[in-house]
């Protein structure tokens, strides 16, 4: 979800839009199965509808959609038919868990080898009228979850102790590459150890196409910038970094 209103006046930066974000480094969700169980669960039209009172726009990138952001969503059209981040599908959810050995208990939470998946969502208090809906669904779906927002939120994103959370992405407003740059390896700590951004995905070859992407001009009428970002944003979409709210 993006909250709409005027463009910031950050320059570069903007917070929005909202996304769960995932530790990839440790804990249930490092598996891009469970990733998109998560996202399939949720109904971002019931949050738009009753948590802002359609004060948002869906975005199934981790972009605003801006004027100048629009090149870059219409060019990855064809890749989210086949990745739709906004898809809420129980049913697919449910598919995917039993796929990966789950079962649901007697009070109806997905449980392997006698263990939950927890869920305990954070985030800032800005996401307060979000984040126990969100919540609310992923209980729905079968995720043992709760919405929290301890004081020390930054501090257990940055050092992994955070599994699951919601945040913006202080990113792209006019090309793809501020925001996608915030995935790559360059960022990734070991647990324990802080990082900037701190989802601690790590792909080579996502790698190698955003220092690609770093010499290059961000022009949508280059055909080499263009499939080099929708290279890129394959990788990102197939691994499901993080789930658009």
């Amino acid at each position: 979800i993006t909250h709409t209103g005027t463009e910031p006046p950050y320059g570069y930066m903007d917070w929005w839009p909202s996304s769960i974000w995932f530790n990839h480094e440790d804990g249930p969700f490092t598996e891009a199965d469970m990733r998109w169980a998560v996202s399939y669960s949720i109904d971002r039209q019931q949050l738009m509808d009753v948590g802002l009172g359609g004060s948002a726009i869906m975005t199934a990138l981790p972009f605003p959609q801006y004027p100048a952001m629009q090149p870059y969503f219409d060019a990855a059209a064809p890749l989210l038919e086949k990745y739709n981040t906004n898809e809420y599908n129980p049913e697919k959810a449910a598919a995917l868990m039993e796929g990966m050995g789950y079962e649901k208990d007697d009070e109806g939470f997905w449980v392997k080898d006698g263990e939950r998946v927890p869920a305990v969502l954070s985030g800032w208090q800005v996401f307060n009228d979000i984040g126990p809906l969100i919540a609310e669904q992923l209980r729905k779906g079968g995720f043992e979850a709760e919405y929290t927002t301890p004081a020390d939120t930054g501090t257990r994103m940055s050092d992994g102790t955070q599994k699951i959370w919601i945040n913006g992405h202080g990113g792209s407003i006019r090309d793809p590459f501020r925001t996608m740059d915030m995935y790559t390896s360059k960022y990734w700590a070991p647990i324990g150890e802080p990082t900037s951004y701190q989802s601690r995905f790590k792909n080579a070859e996502y790698d190698e196409l955003l220092a690609k992407m770093a010499t290059m001009d961000p022009n949508p009428e280059d055909q080499e910038y263009m499939d080099t970002y929708l290279a890129a944003l394959e990788i990102w979409l197939e691994n499901l970094v993080d789930a658009p709210i």
